[in-house]
């Protein structure tokens, strides 16, 4: 992450190091459990937040 850091400070705005997901959910979406598990991940990793 420092080097990630470190490589956007010497080209700030370059996207290089952006990720993306999509997911495709068939049937039916718990808004509830899909929040409660968003929730979860932030509480166990400081980087997101």
């Amino acid at each position: 992450q420092e080097r990630m850091w470190f490589l956007d400070q010497l080209d700030p705005g370059t996207p290089i190091y952006n990720l993306f997901n999509r997911v495709e959910v068939d049937g039916p979406l718990a808004i509830p459990v899909l929040g409660r598990c968003l929730d979860e991940l932030v509480r166990r990793h400081e980087i997101l937040r």
